[in-house]
């Protein structure tokens, strides 16, 4: 049986090896005449990593897509200081453009055709400027939500181009003192709750009812902690003075960058870094 299990082991540590020179013939094969040279027009690639330096190397790959058109800010009119920050599809199949560079929308077809331009929004007599807003989001009915960032509110637009209502900051005690609102990104489940993802918020998404009542906060990551520095916590509590405390530092969760609906009302969340460690999980969550 040791015998067997020698030669096994031989066997796995071979076969590892071939593959090991396998990949690295066929990185060199491809390291930089036959990037792009088919009919492919660009360069596709992945990255080899070596387990001993952890260095990163980047190797060819077959390419998953293929090109088929762009789109240029120009061809919906547009002009040099057009800044595209999110799009999104309608139940048509109509895609929404968001130029925050211009406080504009733009609706394309399904055969990106230029429909309509919405812009020049105003509310209350009073004109709106959304530049450097991040995110748009068009529900069932066609109503359409501009996370204005920088001016911490999101727009609310009906189909017809007018603004109805503004989402600002709310006035609830479940709201912590010095919290900053800026709106990213959001989503609308099939019941009408709205979920906002606001930068900086590492409490979760703030939660609308249809009715536009504030009922709280949705789904904040957690922090991820060793069995060390759990002692650690408990033993600082219990015998650490006030200036010891003052100078610890809160680790604190990261927060969204982005969120949407899959089937069933199910909330997905995109979060850009979960981990100040190389190893990084849980980017995408279903909650």
């Amino acid at each position: 049986m040791k015998k067997y299990s020698k030669h096994l082991l031989t066997f796995i540590m071979s076969l590892i090896l071939i593959l090991c020179v396998s990949i690295s013939t066929f990185a060199v094969q491809h390291d930089t005449s036959t990037l792009g040279s088919g009919e492919i027009p660009y360069q596709s690639y992945t990255y080899w990593e070596d387990f001993d330096t952890s260095d990163k190397t980047a190797v060819y790959s077959k390419p998953m897509y293929e090109l088929d058109r762009v789109i240029n800010p120009a061809d919906m009119g547009a002009d040099a200081k057009s800044k595209i920050n999110d799009i999104v599809l309608d139940k048509n199949g109509n895609i929404y453009v968001l130029d925050s560079g211009n406080s504009r929308i733009y609706v394309v077809d399904k055969n990106y055709k230029l429909v309509k331009t919405l812009g020049n929004f105003t509310y209350n007599g009073e004109a709106i400027d959304y530049t450097d807003a991040k995110g748009i989001y068009v529900d069932v009915n066609g109503n359409i939500y501009v996370c204005d960032t920088e001016n911490a509110r999101v727009l609310v637009i009906n189909p017809n181009g007018v603004v109805e209502n503004l989402l600002l900051l709310p006035e609830s005690e479940f709201i912590p003192t010095g919290f900053k609102y800026r709106p990213v990104k959001m989503a609308i489940d099939s019941k009408g709750y709205k979920y906002i993802a606001s930068d900086g918020s590492y409490y979760g998404a703030i939660l609308y009812s249809p009715e536009m009542e504030f009922l709280g906060f949705f789904g904040a990551n957690t922090v991820k902690a060793t069995a060390l520095e759990v002692i650690k916590q408990i033993w600082d509590r219990l015998f650490s003075n006030d200036i010891k405390r003052a100078a610890d530092e809160i680790s604190l969760p990261y927060t969204f960058t982005d969120i949407v609906f899959g089937p069933n009302d199910f909330v997905y969340t995109a979060t850009g870094r979960t981990s100040s460690e190389d190893v990084e999980t849980g980017q995408i969550c279903r909650l």
